[in-house]
């Protein structure tokens, strides 16, 4: 546990980013919070639990702080969003049919008809 939650690390902030993506995506659709608060609570809450062991001066402490924090939220924000994105703007388009017109005419979202929404 120790190598993992090191403040010098690189894969920890990564790996802390998809943990708090998922987190805020489901307090997002579970419950209709804000990713943005919610992603940005939780990425200086990995923050503080990463370097709270840090045995470095107080200067780099703030540093490791920034830049966890930093990394987290993009990380958690910009995957909330691409999400978002895909889901709400993704439909399916008329490309071309070799069978002839059973392919609808208008644009229907992609899971439709998977999901029976």
């Amino acid at each position: 546990m120790d190598e993992f939650l090191n403040p010098k690390a690189a894969i920890t902030p990564f790996i802390s980013g998809c943990v708090v993506t998922t987190i805020a995506n489901t307090l997002w659709y579970a419950f209709g919070f804000l990713p943005v608060i919610v992603a940005f609570i939780l990425s200086v809450l990995y923050a503080v639990v990463i370097v709270k062991d840090c045995k470095d001066f107080f200067i780099y402490k703030c540093i490791y702080f920034v830049f966890n924090t930093l990394i987290v939220f993009s990380l958690a924000y910009s995957n909330t969003l691409a999400g978002n994105h895909i889901t709400t703007t993704r439909q399916l388009t008329n490309y071309y049919n070799p069978y002839g017109s059973a392919m609808p005419t208008q644009q229907r979202e992609f899971f439709v008809d998977w999901f029976n929404l």
